[in-house]
């Protein structure tokens, strides 16, 4: 069954000095972090590809779907975060980034993961109109889309905040 989510924006009015200056830190570091993930997702973009197996419990038919964005996060995690099951990776997070929250680290991935999928899919809608006007004259000429950029508006789940007055 779905669950309705809601969504609140505050816009932060006149605030201190100390409070603008950890917000403008905040937002730089995690911009930061999407880039990297933004690079890695790239550089890994056959996961947004990528068919998984899967099997109807009740009629027993086999079918293959693209992997869940929880699977992608894991598989970018595996490549991000040294563990004694992987202790060499890509890059490391906790290093370029010490005392990054788990669920920023997360909501990054996620945008990252948002953005490649729809740059890649833009892509290819732009790459299939081109190759289809190449065959037909026209006067309408199109620019490619350009990569994904690092611009990020910090999401914070529910029970990880808390608005104090």
């Amino acid at each position: 069954m779905a669950e309705a989510i809601k969504t609140i924006k505050i816009k932060i009015v006149n605030p201190n000095k100390g409070k603008e200056n950890a917000l403008e830190s905040t937002l730089e570091i995690l911009n930061q972090v999407l880039l990297s993930y933004i690079d890695l997702t790239q550089k890994h973009r056959s996961l947004l590809s990528l068919k998984k197996e899967s099997v109807n419990r009740k009629t027993g038919e086999v079918r293959f779907r693209s992997l869940y964005n929880s699977e992608i996060l894991t598989e970018l995690e595996k490549l991000s975060l040294p563990t004694y099951a992987h202790p060499q990776t890509e890059i490391s997070i906790k290093s370029l980034f010490p005392g990054l929250p788990t669920n920023q680290r997360r909501s990054c991935i996620n945008t990252a993961i948002g953005m490649v999928r729809s740059y890649l899919s833009n892509l290819s809608n732009w790459l299939s109109q081109r190759a289809m006007r190449s065959t037909t004259p026209s006067t309408k000429k199109g620019n490619p889309p350009k990569p994904p950029k690092a611009f990020n508006l910090p999401t914070f789940y529910k029970a990880l905040w808390a608005l104090t007055c």
